[in-house]
């Protein structure tokens, strides 16, 4: 923050413009507006190889038992620290929804 105060003061001393610094590559030039793009398109699921999926299917069983042993480690080491015990169930299917969450929004699994 004191960079950018020192930075602004001295364009003042100086009568250089914030048009004039970008310009002159002083300060950034400001991003234009750009909209989102919608990060899922069902046009794309017809090129998905779906026979691939069941050479997948015991990675992602074992994805799911160590993501499983995971949270129910961290959980238990957590009921230790504190002397008080802890919800499971909810524990797992919070780490579940999240999981959902970030896959479909392009996100990597939560271990």
């Amino acid at each position: 923050m004191a960079g950018v105060a020192a930075a602004h003061l001295a364009f003042l001393a100086t009568d250089i413009s914030i048009a004039e610094a970008q310009a002159t590559g002083w300060l950034f030039k400001p991003e234009p507006a750009v909209a989102l793009a919608p990060s899922w398109n069902f046009d794309e699921l017809s090129r998905f190889p779906w026979s691939a999926l069941f050479s997948l299917a015991g990675a992602i069983i074992a994805l799911m038992f160590v993501t499983v042993m995971s949270v129910l480690l961290n959980v238990t080491g957590i009921e230790l620290e504190t002397r008080c015990e802890a919800d499971l169930e909810r524990e797992l299917n919070a780490v579940g929804a999240a999981n959902l969450l970030s896959a479909s929004l392009g996100g990597y699994v939560h271990l």
